[in-house]
């Protein structure tokens, strides 16, 4: 198929919505994946390339301080993780509300309150700048993270 979705591979991938341009699914259980490859080719570009700054370390830091909004729940469910509890088992749904605080909790720990985002002017070059450093994902993921510390 030219210029759309290929054709999975695997026919248990049908339902997949993403799957890579050799028609095989994008996440795997290992390190060699397709999200990673094209994380670190995003991290090359960016040249903030380097040991320990790659898709798991941004994992790992979202999951760390989305710990910080007090919503485990949420976060579990952002990060795709799947909990065998009962209250796992009758939960039927998480409302948006809840993901939107996670999410704009770790936005705020990124890129700083709030206030600075109303004002579009200097927010562009506080984005930029800030995405163009790898110290908060640096700092998250050296830090130990059974033992929070200001960052």
């Amino acid at each position: 198929m030219s210029g759309g979705r290929p054709e999975p591979k695997d026919q248990s991938d049908a339902e997949l919505v993403f799957i890579t341009k050799y028609g095989k699914p994008w996440g795997k259980e290992t390190t060699d994946n397709p999200v990673s490859k094209e994380t670190a080719k995003l991290l090359k570009l960016l040249s903030i390339q380097r040991r320990g700054v790659n898709f798991y370390a941004l994992r790992h830091t979202f999951e760390t301080i989305g710990g910080d909004a007090k919503d485990q729940v949420a976060v579990d469910h952002i990060m795709g993780h799947a909990r065998d509890d009962m209250a796992s088992v009758y939960r039927e749904r998480i409302s948006d509300e809840r993901l939107k605080a996670v999410t704009d909790h770790v936005h705020e720990w990124l890129f700083g309150p709030a206030s600075d985002a109303e004002n579009p002017a200097d927010n562009d070059s506080d984005a930029a700048q800030a995405c163009h450093t790898e110290e908060p994902i640096a700092a998250a993921h050296d830090q130990d993270f059974h033992e929070p510390r200001d960052l």
